[in-house]
């Protein structure tokens, strides 16, 4: 009974075997049987260092028999750049990448088992941060008047820049500080300081307050310099722009925009003032006359002036902060007057072998100045005879034209001429423009 328990053993074996299909009896399709590549690492982060790039992930599922037992690692500059691989026998699912700029990179991760390597992961972007520090943050530049010990001796200013710690300290720690100044608008910075401080303060003579400098302030680690961080010292401001004077019956008004550059300080008002200057020689005819416009202001209105007659107006306008004043913008008007004559076109035309026309276009006066206009006073000259006494031809226009033609003019082959149209009232004559002829070789008939 017992020798018979064996044989019926073998024989439900056999009939189970027979029972297998063919392909699970033939021979694996390799020396690895069923173990397949791994798939993709998962969850592939890279977080930023100084010059590096800290990788993690997550190993690919697999069976016991397909153990992952490395990785490689490839990098990029482009997402889909040229890909290179940096590392290939990494055991851990971590990787720090070095020596890298403040740039960016991308990387992607494969794994290996005893099947050979798998797919790549998706790839991975991350900047690395740089090894020399940010720039300093808060930086600030105060200008105080101090009076000087020796009441005889004018005051000074001190000027005391201020900053703090770069939120990035880079590789290392920050061990100084420079400091810089540059005149605004030059190309190149002077070294004045360098300091363990996080302040930096000198003295500056009066009078500087009109020169607008740049401070910048950069720190300094074991790995060098970093990026600079800027601030203007506050100083005067620039000047005002005048954008329109009209003469008026009795006077004028002047329009302005203010300063591009208040010098870092609010405008607190204008100073605008005119004189009457003797005509032609330009010298001073009576007092000048001084009057403080409201910072919010864009124009003022002068009246009680002489019309006409020569009285040409010196004007000033000049803005101001608590440093002081910006310079003077500087223009001349004369009361009364028409103004806002265009000259549009000077056009010569040769009708013989000895004469030539000359026509010329001009847009209306857009003001009389308080008076009617009366009309337009044209005249031509040789711009190119310097010693030219008297127009070559003169003409007066009505009120109401805009154009007019000299005829049979005797002019010079080769010379150009230039043609002077001024609005006049009863006052005076107003702005004159000048147009110019087109052609010095003047057309044949």
């Amino acid at each position: 009974m017992g020798a018979a328990v064996p044989r019926l053993r073998l024989l439900v074996a056999a009939i189970a075997i027979a029972a297998l299909p063919v392909s699970a009896l033939a021979a694996p399709a390799d020396a690895h049987g069923g173990v397949s590549r791994p798939a993709a690492p998962k969850h592939l982060k890279a977080s930023a260092g100084a010059g590096t790039a800290t990788l993690s992930w997550s190993a690919p599922h697999t069976s016991k028999s397909a153990r992952v037992n490395r990785y490689r690692v490839a990098r990029a500059l482009t997402a889909k750049g040229k890909w290179t691989v940096v590392a290939k026998k990494v055991k851990k699912r971590k990787y720090v990448a070095k020596g890298l700029a403040a740039k960016p990179y991308y990387f992607r991760v494969a794994a290996h088992n005893r099947k050979g390597w798998g797919k790549w992961s998706k790839a991975a972007r991350v900047v690395p941060r740089t090894t020399t520090p940010s720039a300093p943050t808060n930086l600030r530049a105060s200008r105080t008047q101090v009076p000087a010990a020796d009441p005889a001796f004018p005051p000074t200013w001190s000027i005391v820049v201020t900053w703090t710690p770069p939120g990035w300290k880079g590789a290392s720690a920050v061990d100084s500080y420079r400091v810089e100044r540059q005149v605004k608008g030059a190309t190149s910075w002077s070294a004045v300081a360098t300091t363990t401080q996080l302040t930096y303060s000198t003295a500056q003579s009066l009078g500087e307050e009109s020169t607008h400098y740049l401070y910048r302030v950069t720190a300094h680690n074991s790995h060098g310099f970093g990026t600079p961080t800027v601030v203007a010292l506050p100083a005067t401001p620039d000047g005002p722009t005048f954008t329109h004077l009209t003469p008026a019956d009795g006077g004028f008004t002047v329009s302005w925009t203010a300063p591009g550059d208040n010098g870092g300080s609010p405008i607190t008002g204008y100073q605008l003032t005119w004189q009457r200057l003797e005509w032609p020689s330009g010298d001073p005819d009576g007092s000048q006359v001084q009057q403080f416009v409201a910072p919010s202001a864009s124009s003022y209105q002068v009246t009680g002036l002489v019309n006409g007659g020569g009285a040409v107006y010196e004007i000033t306008l000049r803005a101001q902060n608590q440093y002081g004043a910006s310079p003077y913008t500087q223009s001349y008007v004369i009361p009364g007057v028409p103004y806002g004559t265009t000259v549009t076109a000077v056009t010569p035309t040769r009708t013989s072998p000895s004469a030539v026309d000359v026509a010329v276009t001009w847009t209306a006066a857009t003001g009389d100045g308080g008076s009617a206009l009366l009309g337009y006073s044209l005249q031509l000259w040789d711009a190119d005879d310097a010693d030219a006494t008297t127009p070559v031809a003169s003409f007066k226009a009505g009120a109401d034209a805009t154009g007019h033609t000299f005829s049979a003019l005797a002019l010079v082959p080769g010379h150009q001429y230039a043609m002077y149209v001024t609005p006049y009232n009863a006052n005076n004559s107003g702005d004159t423009d000048t147009g110019y002829t087109s052609e010095k070789d003047f057309t044949a008939p």
